[in-house]
């Protein structure tokens, strides 16, 4: 399982988010969706998700996007 400390998938991460700050949601999605698709970490995962729900104008989507990141945030503290 890959860290963010993978220049990849730090690029990727980096690039969603700079993204989503600039509304520019459909390139912020695709560089998540790329980085949720790789074999990451599960406290990448989760900030990955929860950019995702920043991004959503669908509020079902944001919803589903929210309960995932909630449902990991558990897992990651635990193993902290």
């Amino acid at each position: 399982m890959a860290k963010m400390e993978d220049p990849l998938l730090r690029e990727f991460f980096i690039e969603g988010v700079v993204a989503a700050k600039a509304h520019a949601g459909e390139n912020a999605r695709r560089y998540l969706e790329r980085l949720l698709r790789l074999d990451t970490s599960i406290e990448d995962c989760m900030k990955a998700w929860y950019w995702m729900s920043q991004i959503s104008a669908n509020p079902a989507e944001k919803g589903y996007f929210l309960y995932v990141t909630v449902q990991i945030q558990p897992y990651v503290f635990s193993h902290l």
